[in-house]
């Protein structure tokens, strides 16, 4: 797996029985990660479906992430956070920074997915 600095991006392939290991190495910092399709860009990692098909709005160890057709793509095997993750806040995009105060470019999430 590639190591990825803040407030940056990258993609790479994760095929069926494969594992991602995702480590926040800046402490409190928050992650967004998107996933697709290799093939089809329409189908996606999907926050919303997620937490629907799952009933909840954390997630814990075992449980499954959907796309937007509501199958499951990845399987939370291991958890290590002392804290929750957040699945109903948008990524971080340039125009929350403006609304928040901040004059300027700021790097975010959002622009790294494009």
């Amino acid at each position: 797996m590639p190591l990825i600095p803040a407030r940056k991006g990258v993609a790479f392939t994760v095929k069926a029985g494969q594992e991602v290991k995702i480590t926040n190495t800046y402490g409190k910092q928050v992650l967004d990660f998107f996933a697709f399709h290799q093939n089809d860009a329409r189908e996606y990692l999907s926050m919303v479906h997620t937490r629907t098909v799952n009933r909840k709005l954390v997630l814990n160890k075992g449980d499954k992430l959907y796309n937007a057709r509501r199958e499951p793509v990845l399987t939370l095997t291991e958890d290590t956070t002392p804290g929750t993750h957040d699945m109903i806040f948008a990524a971080c995009d340039a125009e929350r920074y403006r609304q928040m105060g901040y004059e300027g470019h700021h790097e975010n999430c959002s622009d790294n997915l494009h």
